[in-house]
């Protein structure tokens, strides 16, 4: 496998990582981590609301894979959902995988173009929160000048509030309480929501619905036989002939007429025809046993060129992630990296994921949770291949922090640089962990990706703390706060910032401890100060009495406030543990002690900016005085 080379992280300068969170500015420190300070007036974004875009045509290169395709013998299915969502109401689609429910949402996703104003928005649910999907549905629904944008919780609700648009999630990874917060934050939407409640129960989470749930569940079930036989025709260029109709019924009744079975079986009868043992071939009619056929990926691979057969493995090493086509060249060696992708679109091998715009391995392909006795068509799973887990990490450091990359087009790859992530962890490549972690994690942060965000961060503090890296542990432990600092959660910001200043004072890192305190200021006091501590004001320090001699001036001024070039949108991510570790703020009491002079002084000064009105009154910029308070221009949608 080739490798990648290795270029520095992100310079500091016009390319670092920058955004807004509500009222706050937050832009990259060097490599100490993030700074965060009020809003600038010159950077306070212009909010609109986004015209609905037209329905994008597909070209003819596209019609064979697009999952509207393959929808067959789903009429009634179609048109019933519909009706429902023409109606106002949301639906919760549930089936298996490989039932066919990308191809069904793409299809009334077409139907229901002109049904609503803000027409309709198609999101990925892969590795998302109901936090990250909404604050996508504002991205998708309305345009932000300047800098990336991410509005604070109650200024997300009151701009979703008018929002009226047919929105699809495919590949939702929760259910229950968190899918009736999601459907209630955008009343005036109708939502079409699909999941598979078996891998989500097999994966510990919630999958039913509330029991007053506004969600009306649909369940897709398998093809009839006559369906099912039409779409392996359709797939495999001409009519069933002799014994395979025979075959086809078995494989049938096996798979309960699920689409991607018979997907699979139009590529296993394409190979026995390119081997020249279909219709008019002399001999034996040979078809493969009904163990094999039903779970054929062992059989299909056998015949994968060099480069789809590369693809496999980089995808089993990312737990069925394919990475993006552009980058397959660098990682499998091929010219054109869509071909592969295509190869194994057309064996059934991998399927569209989420709205369509990236590819996973295809259900059986791997491994599931052992309680549902679904097993690999590989036997035991082959362990990831070291070179393997080390080119991709090396590759995805280098595109990470390359310079004419925007932090959407990282974002873009996630879910495929957390898999890579998670591979080298596996293999105790803790170090690589680390390197990846810091270099992807700003421009998460950017892309405004925040649970893929926190995701990072948090294999990255395990790694370092396992490789034992006490700097890098600190930085985690800083990055944490500023993440929970602009997703609301101030008392998780306060522990991490705490405990970052602990460790980057112990370290003698005198530069990124101020800057953790600055954040630790930010948060503001946990409860009112000690009269004992409060003198301790009076002595100061630098940051202190700067901030004291200058209260118009924020205390992280001096720090470079920089802005993303290309920054994009796009969030995902997964819960934070319910337990915060309480017990560890009192074991750092004496760093946060330490830290009052600056909370203090620093806070004071916060707050006096974030109080400041202004007096331009234009109505479309989000003002730190009236954050919670939209005005929704006469033209929307």
């Amino acid at each position: 496998m080739p490798q990648s080379r290795i270029t520095r992280p992100r310079p500091e300068d016009e390319h670092s990582p920058a955004f807004i969170a509500g009222e706050l500015y937050v832009s990259a420190s060097g490599g100490d981590g993030f700074a965060v300070e009020p809003c600038p007036e010159r950077r306070v974004p212009v909010v609109e609301r986004r015209a609905a875009a037209p329905a994008t045509p597909l070209r003819p290169s596209d019609i064979r894979h697009h999952p509207v395709s393959a929808l067959v013998g789903r009429a009634q299915e179609r048109a019933g959902l519909v009706e429902l969502l023409s109606q106002g109401r949301s639906v919760l689609l549930t089936g298996p995988s490989g039932v066919g429910r990308s191809a069904l949402l793409a299809a009334v996703a077409a139907d229901c173009a002109h049904l609503a104003p803000d027409g309709v928005v198609r999101l990925d649910g892969t590795g998302r929160t109901a936090d990250d999907l909404l604050h996508e549905l504002f991205a998708a629904t309305h345009r932000v000048a300047g800098a990336a944008y991410r509005p604070d919780g109650a200024t997300l609700r009151a701009r979703l509030a008018s929002v009226g648009a047919v929105v699809t999630v495919d590949d939702l990874e929760f259910g229950g309480e968190e899918l009736e917060r999601l459907v209630s934050a955008a009343p005036e939407c109708a939502f079409l929501l699909a999941l598979d409640r078996a891998l989500l129960i097999g994966a510990g989470r919630t999958a039913g619905l509330a029991h007053d749930s506004r969600l009306e569940e649909v369940a897709l079930e398998g093809l009839e036989r006559n369906d099912a036989f039409a779409l392996l025709e359709r797939r495999l260029g001409r009519p069933l002939m002799g014994p395979e109709r025979g075959w086809a019924g078995d494989l049938w009744f096996e798979s309960q007429g699920l689409p991607l079975r018979f997907v699979q079986a139009a590529a296993v009868l394409r190979q026995r025809d390119a081997r020249g043992r279909g219709p008019g071939a002399a001999g034996e009619w040979e078809l493969p046993p009904m163990a094999q056929s039903a779970a054929p990926a062992a059989l299909l691979a056998a015949d994968l060129s060099a480069g789809a057969r590369e693809l496999l493995r980089i995808a089993i090493a990312l737990d069925g992630q394919l990475p993006a086509a552009v980058h397959l060249p660098a990682l499998t060696g091929a010219v054109e990296g869509a071909d592969a992708v295509t190869e194994l679109l057309d064996a059934g091998l991998a399927t569209a994921a989420g709205s369509g715009e990236s590819h996973r391995l295809a259900a059986h392909v791997l491994p599931v949770p052992d309680q549902l006795d679904l097993g690999s068509p590989f036997g035991p799973v082959p362990e990831r291949p070291a070179g393997v887990v080390d080119a991709l990490v090396d590759h995805y450091v280098w595109f990470a922090g390359h310079t004419g990359v925007t932090p959407a087009a990282i974002a873009a790859e996630a879910e495929a640089v957390l898999g890579a992530m998670a591979a080298a962890r596996d293999l105790d490549r803790h170090d690589a962990v680390v390197r990846l972690a810091r270099a992807a994690g700003p421009v998460f942060a950017a892309a405004l990706r925040w649970g893929a965000w926190e995701r990072a961060l948090r294999l990255g503090a395990e790694a370092a703390r396992r490789v034992g890296e006490p700097s890098a542990e600190a930085y985690f432990h800083h990055e944490l706060a500023v993440h929970a600092l602009v997703t609301e959660d101030r008392a998780t910001a306060r522990e991490e910032a705490a405990s970052a200043v602990e460790r980057r004072a112990a370290l003698g890192e005198q530069t990124a401890a101020a800057l953790s305190r600055r954040v630790l200021a930010a948060c503001g006091a946990a409860e009112p100060v000690p009269a004992e501590l409060a003198g301790l004001g009076e002595l100061g320090d630098g940051a202190s009495a700067s901030a004291s001699a200058s209260p118009a001036v924020p205390a992280t001024a001096e720090l470079p406030a920089l802005v993303a070039a290309g920054a994009g949108g796009g969030v995902g991510g997964v819960r934070r543990p319910v337990d915060r570790r309480r017990a560890m703020a009192r074991r750092r009491m004496a760093a946060v002690a330490a830290s009052v002079v600056v909370v203090l002084g620093a806070s004071t000064v916060l707050s006096l900016q974030l109080g400041k009105g202004r007096s331009d009154g234009a109505p479309d910029k989000v003002r730190p005085t009236s954050s919670a308070v939209v005005t929704t221009p006469t033209d929307a949608g």
